[in-house]
């Protein structure tokens, strides 16, 4: 009796093991393949969302001109003498369509100008981009830019203002906050200055702003103080938008 208890003993205990490993197994393998799956899923994402650094991504078929030549500025914020950027994110297909367009940003032009820059950007057409020779979606940001008539929406780089001494006057001229300092602030704030025909700013707007410590103001008053050469057009001077990135970096502080 006591032989056979202990056999009973022994084959329950042998049992037990066996199915414990089979389940440390079974569990291993559907964390392996959970695992697969999500990479599978995220590597899905990321085919359709992310480009930087990787995808072969182009622009616009046609470029800037194809874009501003289906753009209508609308009637009323002609009238009420509107002018800015609208920033438009497309998610453009497999085939260069527009798949989905969104805006971004909270601050809007108004007056019809947000509706205008979607369904000129829906009407282009881009390269396709390409991973490993196959076509992918992608995510692309469109900057749309409404300006009065006499000031052209679009110029080539060689006939876009030039900021005489270059960015060095810019540099110069720049002041760190001391409340950004200690609060270890860096980054790059945008602006988009109206230079005039004689070289002279107009109008300054910041579309990209960095935190509420004073860069924001400093990078306005920097720019300020420099001259440009104006864009020209027909070999004449004209008024024209012109994007400033401006970067507050603490390592470059002298």
């Amino acid at each position: 009796m006591s032989n056979k208890y202990q056999l009973y003993k022994k084959l329950t205990f042998s049992s037990i093991i066996v199915l414990f490993l089979i389940a440390f197994i079974s569990l291993a393998l559907s964390s392996e393949n959970k695992y697969k799956v999500e990479n599978s899923k995220s590597n899905v994402e990321e085919k359709q969302f992310d480009i930087t650094g990787r995808w072969d991504a182009h622009g616009i078929i046609g470029g800037w001109e194809a874009l501003y030549k289906d753009l209508k500025y609308p009637e009323q914020a002609k009238k009420a003498d509107i002018e800015g950027m609208v920033a438009v994110r497309v998610l453009v297909s497999e085939d260069g369509t527009a798949k989905k367009v969104e805006l971004l940003g909270s601050r809007k032009l108004g007056y019809g100008c947000e509706e205008a820059a979607i369904e000129a950007v829906k009407k282009q057409r881009w390269v396709t981009a390409t991973q490993e020779g196959k076509p992918v979606s992608f995510w692309i940001t469109i900057p749309v830019t409404f300006a009065h008539p006499d000031v052209p929406q679009f110029l080539p780089l060689k006939n876009q203002p030039k900021i005489i001494g270059t960015y060095e006057a810019i540099w110069k001229n720049l002041k760190y906050p001391e409340k950004a300092k200690k609060a270890g602030i860096e980054g790059i704030v945008v602006l988009r200055a109206l230079v005039g025909k004689e070289g002279n700013i107009e109008k300054i707007e910041v579309t990209k702003g960095l935190g509420n410590l004073g860069c924001n103001e400093a990078a306005i008053e920097a720019v300020k103080n420099v001259r440009f050469t104006p864009a020209r057009q027909n070999n004449k001077p004209v008024r024209f938008w012109f994007t400033i990135p401006i970067r507050f970096s603490l390592s470059e502080i002298k």
